[in-house]
């Protein structure tokens, strides 16, 4: 029985993760070039990766029950966050901006596909198109435990972070992750390039560490999966 509770939680975590912990078993995916950089110091990151990391997106997306995002990287990319790969077309996985102060352009692409929108915000925040408000009742910052807490209440099971190195560097550091999947490009972008995660360290005891789950080439690419 232990065995294959065990087998179960592992290809599906996420009802166990929001009975022990009231929240969705969370992962945050990420690309990044050989140095650790997504994008450009202007932006640029389309297409760092190949064909088959990019498909292989589209499976964690359709398993997901929610895409988290921030509101930077909804302004800088304007991404869709939907499943375009027609092996999942029932997925509709709930798309959530975290933006405090309701910077989300009305005209976003997130607009332009069906499904839910939540948008996290800061009490008094207007609504923005069509979007579900969920406004944080107190303080200016959004308490990501708390969202989680109410994804779970949603019954979200999984939820996948797409977003920048700031919002990245939140879930890191509160420690509401527990996979990480980093599709690696074979490329180098330099350090003026934008990190993986915005997190300021000075001092090696401030570290996160990391276990590898998995590392396998996707094409071009390398996928690995680490855990806390």
């Amino acid at each position: 029985e232990d065995y294959l509770s065990a087998e179960t939680d592992g290809l599906n975590p996420g009802p166990r993760m929001r009975a022990e912990n009231n929240r969705p078993f969370v992962r945050i995916k990420t690309a990044i070039s050989m140095d650790g950089r997504t994008a450009m110091a202007d932006g640029q990151s389309r297409w760092i990766t190949g064909d088959e990391a990019r498909a292989d997106v589209q499976y964690w997306r359709a398993r997901s029950a929610a895409i988290i995002t921030g509101v930077g990287t909804v302004i800088a990319d304007d991404p869709k966050l939907n499943v375009r790969d027609q092996r999942f077309s029932n997925a509709e996985p709930l798309r959530v901006v975290v933006d405090t102060r309701g910077r989300t352009p009305p005209e976003a692409a997130l607009f332009e596909e069906q499904g839910q929108i939540v948008i996290a915000s800061a009490k008094g925040v207007g609504s923005i198109n069509r979007a579900e408000m969920w406004e944080q009742q107190n303080g200016p910052l959004i308490d990501l435990a708390m969202l989680l807490e109410t994804l779970s209440d949603r019954g979200c099971n999984e939820v996948l972070v797409e977003a920048g190195a700031t919002l990245n560097a939140s879930f890191f550091q509160q420690g509401l992750w527990d996979e990480a999947i980093v599709y690696m490009a074979p490329c180098l972008m330099g350090d003026t390039a934008r990190p993986l995660a915005s997190l300021g360290f000075d001092d090696m005891d401030e570290t996160i560490s990391t276990s590898v789950k998995s590392i396998e080439t996707l094409g071009p690419d390398l996928r690995i999966i680490l855990t806390p």
